[in-house]
């Protein structure tokens, strides 16, 4: 703190300071760690404080937790400066001033500043380890972390529908199929939410339109969910989704109606473009973090300027990407007039591709991208 203005006048009023005569209980946190937090501003007040919700010795990615921070809304914006080079800033200044320590290419929060984070936080963030801490969760808490424990079942993880400020919830349970069960009463009941993170859900129950204010989405294991329901498109603030160990086979039709959507990371993803008549191919032009692979089907009923609005070019994450023209294939005389050349010329994939097939092609000419 005193290294961030080297006044003498600075200097001393922190020397004066009445905090240094409190008297020092055994549970309190240390009047230099209070000073130090009570001069931050209070934008980095909130977003420190809010780290509380985490465990201890937690190892902190910068990118993740700036993408949060932004889903909380604790980043002002600045003009036409990028939101996450704004965060990236008040990341920069919380470990010059020694809230983040780096370890190892990530960020710890030592003991004592963990502390009083949950210190100052007390009301608002809190971490369930074990059943008997059901009893002890704050009424208006705000973010809440659910640690893995045997102890933990649908039953314990239904009472915390009567928490209805919640905005953050962070479960490391895995119930199988029982999550969807689970999370369709806390859609119902947390309409407030803003941050959701789970290990495992095998689907997204249709009542995930009911939170209106989501903005992150993680689902962190290998899982069974292919689809998505059509309410997720009713989610228009919706910023980042991770999916980045499932495998979906389709996406409701107005998927592309969520606009603010920054992030979609996936590990594959089949399309089908004869759904919505030949407009299934659109749901996909903003997806621009898929990864692994890709599998489009049915091209062969698209336009030219309908396949150009996939935006493949644009998917450089991509690897492997499959384009079924159709299903099977007919007499040649069925094909005398296609459109495949066209079609393919639109998709136009992007050069950092490691494997392209072309499936059921019936064109007599390549495109000139290839």
């Amino acid at each position: 703190m005193l290294s961030m203005d080297l006044q003498a006048s600075h200097w001393s009023s922190i020397l004066e300071s009445e905090l240094w005569e409190l008297k020092q209980k055994q549970t309190e946190i240390l009047p230099a760690l209070r000073l130090s937090y009570m001069y931050l501003p209070f934008y980095l007040k909130q977003c420190f404080a809010f780290c509380a919700v985490y465990p201890k010795d937690y190892k902190f990615d910068k990118a993740c937790l700036a993408e949060i921070w932004v889903a909380e809304g604790f980043v002002e914006p600045q003009g036409g400066v990028p939101i996450q080079d704004i965060c990236y800033q008040y990341f920069k200044d919380l470990v010059a001033r020694s809230f983040f320590q780096k370890v190892n290419g990530r960020y710890v929060i030592h003991d004592l500043l963990h502390d009083m984070a949950q210190k100052v936080s007390e009301h608002d963030c809190f971490i369930l380890r074990n059943k008997s801490d059901f009893d002890k969760v704050p009424q208006n808490v705000r973010h809440l972390y659910i640690l893995p424990s045997s102890e933990f079942d649908d039953s314990n993880l239904l009472r915390l529908c009567k928490y209805t400020k919640l905005r953050t919830l962070i479960c490391k349970i895995n119930l199988g199929k029982r999550t969807c069960f689970v999370m369709d009463h806390w859609c119902t009941k947390l309409t407030r939410m803003r941050v959701m993170s789970c290990t495992f859900t095998n689907e997204l129950p249709d009542s995930i339109g009911n939170w209106k204010h989501l903005r992150y989405l993680e689902i962190s294991r290998t899982c069974t969910l292919k689809r998505i329901p059509s309410t997720f498109c009713r989610l228009y603030n919706m910023q980042i989704l991770y999916a980045k160990k499932c495998k979906l086979q389709s996406l409701p039709a107005d998927f592309d109606k969520l606009t603010s959507l920054q992030k979609f990371e996936l590990n594959g993803l089949f399309i089908d473009s004869a759904n919505q008549r030949g407009q299934g191919i659109r749901s996909i032009k903003n997806l621009n973090l898929i990864r692994e692979h890709l599998v489009i089907n049915n091209l062969g009923i698209l336009s030219k300027d309908h396949a150009a609005e996939a935006k493949l070019k644009d998917k450089k994450c991509l690897e492997r990407l499959i384009l079924n023209m159709r299903v099977a294939l007919r007499s040649a005389e069925f094909y005398i007039h296609n459109n495949d050349t066209e079609v393919l010329e639109g998709l136009h994939p992007p050069i950092s591709l490691k494997g392209l097939f072309v499936k059921n092609y019936v064109g007599v000419s390549l495109p000139s991208w290839f």
